[in-house]
């Protein structure tokens, strides 16, 4: 399963939009999330309701998942600063720029490692 977010809207006298890519993927054993942040997808972090101006400002934005079983959760380290709106140019737990990927099934919740090409 994939949800592409294409146009994630911030309304202001302007529109600014999000643009990123989260994908679900399992094969019945594990189940892993992969979250894609395009470079230069990220334009806007909060809004005005959490004291933002024009997308940023206030209360920034949340990245990252939560089972809801209070053990399984991980939220990526730019969370609520105002780094997060640099999470796509940020190297993430893959290695590569603007992506992580996280296991999510009932196992242990354990960040994804680069896959090592066998050459």
């Amino acid at each position: 399963m994939c949800l592409s977010i294409i146009f994630s809207t911030y309304f202001s006298l302007y529109i600014q939009l999000n643009t990123f890519q989260i994908a679900v993927a399992t094969n019945g054993a594990v189940s892993l999330a992969i979250f894609n942040y395009a470079e230069g997808g990220i334009n806007w972090v909060t809004s005005d309701d959490n004291g933002g101006v024009n997308g940023f400002g206030g209360t920034p934005a949340i990245a990252g998942y939560n089972a809801g079983d209070g053990i399984r959760s991980f939220t990526i380290p730019q969370s609520m600063t105002d780094n997060i709106q640099f999470i796509d140019n940020t190297t993430g737990n893959t290695g590569n720029v603007g992506q992580w990927v996280f296991r999510i099934d009932s196992e242990q919740s354990l960040t994804f490692a680069k896959c090592q090409d066998s050459g």
